[in-house]
């Protein structure tokens, strides 16, 4: 999702495909890795995580595999996750638009799947992802400060 973001005013987002097929190879990797189970060794969010390249780029049979794993999840944890229960809606609704060829814009329906959240930017800077997307933002801008503002004047442009 982050080279989506990156990348997405490039034409014809050829890094965005490469990053794609990077990101399935790797899904697909540690999801069929001998001996390992996503349900048992990972969180449902790290677990949804690792299913979210199939889910970016949809066909029948890896919304298919999502949906397989989210129901071992299901069976597994034999409690409701609000996370997952978001991700299955939005998995279903993807998996239905290819089988039936229709075009329900699945892009927004990202946008749909986590609760708004109230947060303090306040303490934002602390945090390590903050960190590390501002050391991308300082080097593609050559910014010595960045501002939480140019996040956002990033992300929009």
């Amino acid at each position: 999702q982050f080279s989506r973001h990156i990348y997405r005013h490039e034409e014809g987002r050829p890094s965005v495909l490469k990053n794609d097929k990077k990101a399935l190879s790797l899904s697909y990797y540690f999801l069929d890795h001998p001996g390992w189970n996503p349900v048992r060794e990972l969180t449902a969010e790290e677990h949804i995580f690792l299913l979210m390249p199939l889910r970016h780029t949809p066909t029948p049979d890896r919304l298919r595999l999502v949906m397989q794993h989210i129901k071992m999840r299901e069976e597994y944890s034999r409690s409701s996750n609000v996370i997952m229960e978001r991700f299955k809606k939005i998995t279903h609704h993807r998996l239905l638009d290819q089988e039936s060829g229709s075009r329900w814009n699945s892009e927004f329906g990202d946008l749909f799947e986590f609760e708004e959240q109230n947060l303090d930017r306040t303490n934002l800077s602390k945090e390590t992802l903050y960190k590390t997307v501002e050391s991308f933002i300082r080097e593609k801008t050559k910014k010595k400060k960045i501002e939480v503002n140019d996040y956002f004047s990033l992300w929009w442009r």
